[in-house]
């Protein structure tokens, strides 16, 4: 394991994460939004592995609270797709969301914390590089067993359970990611990769639009029943897909 490569993919998730931040800030619009969530997701994704845990922990803090302000605005960008026939009111509740909207970045530490970290991280690679390879595969081992055990209590009759291995596979996917950055995994399959989690990210929007309909009282409409049905639809495959997706989980050996 190559020290100052590892420091530099660090520290160039902390780089991506303040840049999509300030875009944030200056705009909410749909794009700019998506990158700002894989920026954070990103660093979350590698949040364990930077040594001063204190300090790290007060960032990821403020780095969640932002991704989960924005979780509402996310939702109603996705319904735009789906939800046909109403899109004024989608608008109206999209402008609300965007004039809601508090830029968590705009704290002054933020930045200084993020910075900090990566230079503690640094140093802490480049003198402990066999330590820090340790705290690595530790949390290598443990996502991939959150991810096992989401994957086992998979159930296409209960939707949460496949949002929950939604989320145990983007942090999956983000670690995965950052070894194939560093050099620890030379070959990717990004677009299998991005396959599954298109489809657990399709089968979660089919919920949200179905909780968005029942909230606004339309859950009777054509509209409505096209989208169960499309959920249904969705997470049928997935479970007859899940062998196949336990396959692709286990070849990614590291």
């Amino acid at each position: 394991m190559k020290g100052k490569r590892v420091a530099r993919a660090l520290q160039q998730r902390i780089d991506e994460y303040l840049l999509r931040l300030r875009q944030m800030n200056a705009r909410q619009d749909e794009k700019t939004t998506h990158r700002f969530r894989i920026a954070s997701r990103n660093l979350l994704a590698v949040y364990p592995l930077f040594p001063d845990e204190a300090k790290a922990l007060r960032w990821k803090g403020k780095v969640k609270k932002g991704l989960r302000r924005l979780n509402r605005l996310r939702d109603l960008h996705a319904l735009q797709s789906r939800v046909t026939g109403h899109d004024a009111m989608l608008m109206m509740e999209i402008m609300g969301e965007r004039q809601a909207y508090e830029p968590a970045g705009r704290h002054a530490d933020l930045e200084r914390l993020l910075n900090d970290s990566g230079k503690m991280a640094e140093h802490f690679i480049a003198h402990h590089t066999e330590a820090f390879s340790r705290r690595l595969r530790d949390e290598w081992f443990k996502v991939h067993a959150r991810l096992g055990e989401c994957l086992l209590a998979a159930d296409g009759n209960r939707p949460k359970t496949l949002h929950s291995l939604r989320v145990a596979y983007k942090s999956f996917r983000y670690l995965l990611t950052f070894l194939h950055d560093i050099g620890e995994l030379p070959e990717l399959d990004e677009a299998q990769l991005k396959s599954w989690q298109d489809l657990l990210g399709k089968i979660q929007d089919s919920e949200v639009a179905s909780a968005w309909m029942a909230e606004h009282q339309l859950q009777d409409t054509p509209v409505a029943r096209a989208i169960e049905e499309e959920s249904v639809r969705l997470r049928h495959y997935f479970m007859h897909e899940r062998p196949h997706f336990r396959n692709f989980i286990d070849s990614l050996v590291w």
